[in-house]
């Protein structure tokens, strides 16, 4: 397979200008939260390339690693994300996404932090084929590194091991949000609660959640639903089940952390 292909492909489609991709300039997508800011200073032209350069070489490292413990090397915050990574690609023997074809790059800057962001059409390993956004989150020291868990919407567990342990602490798990009607078991009152639909970023699993209508987060959430019209809202969050949950996929909502996959802390 011929990466630099792969490269090329992904840059053009998350939105990032490439100049050093064939002249593929920037498409202005803000697509799972990613929003360009223009709060920082803009980069010269030479600064801008070498942090483009610096993303696809990372990049295209972590494509051609083999073991997750390889790929490691090449994602933000490595020890804690290894545990995950182990559990993504060995314990439930999942794989990356297959990059088809490059859409847009973009290179943003929130707050103090430049972020290249790619937005590129990918095959799953299910045949279904959709877009798929990779950020490379450049440190304080320079280093540009991939944000693997917003590039495939992993959260601190598999979707199959919280329902199946009904966990009662606060999980944070990335999701697309839409909104609900199913009131059921211990939220059936609707005068007290507020329903939401999330879906994972496979789009195999699903659970109801569910915020007090007196809460922060549902006067966010409302606010996010009636911008986006209707469209899945790619969010990241904090579930949570009742004590002795009569159902594994009606969950407590207990914060929302950010109305993006990918969340700079």
């Amino acid at each position: 397979k011929r990466l630099w292909r792969i490269g090329f492909t992904l840059l053009a489609s998350i939105g990032i200008p490439a100049g050093i991709f064939y002249g593929w300039k920037a498409g202005g997508q803000t697509t799972r939260g990613f929003t360009p800011h223009t709060d920082g200073p803009v980069l010269p032209a030479g600064s801008r390339e070498k942090l483009q350069a610096d993303a696809e070489r990372c990049l295209q490292s972590f494509w051609r690693a083999g073991g997750y413990e390889t790929k490691a090397a090449f994602v933000r915050d490595r020890k804690r994300v290894a545990l995950l990574m182990r559990n993504y690609y060995v314990d439930h023997r999942r794989r990356d996404p297959e990059q088809v074809a490059l859409q847009s790059t973009n290179i943003l800057t929130i707050g103090s932090t430049r972020v290249v962001h790619f937005i590129f059409n990918a095959k799953f390993i299910s045949g279904s084929e959709r877009k798929v956004e990779a950020a490379l989150v450049e440190d304080k020291n320079g280093l540009v590194q991939l944000d693997w868990e917003s590039y495939l919407g992993i959260g601190e567990m598999d979707w199959g091991d919280f329902k199946q342990q009904r966990a009662v602490r606060p999980v944070r798990l990335r999701a697309y949000l839409t909104s609900d009607k199913y009131y059921n078991f211990e939220f059936e009152d609707r005068s007290r609660y507020a329903a939401v639909r999330l879906d994972n970023a496979e789009g195999d699993q699903t659970l109801h959640a569910y915020c007090r209508r007196d809460s922060p987060e549902f006067a966010r959430i409302a606010a996010m639903l009636q911008r986006n019209e209707g469209h899945p809202s790619p969010v990241t969050v904090e579930l949570s089940f009742p004590k002795d949950a009569r159902s594994d996929n009606c969950v407590k909502l207990e914060k929302l952390v950010g109305e993006s996959w990918l969340v700079l802390e």
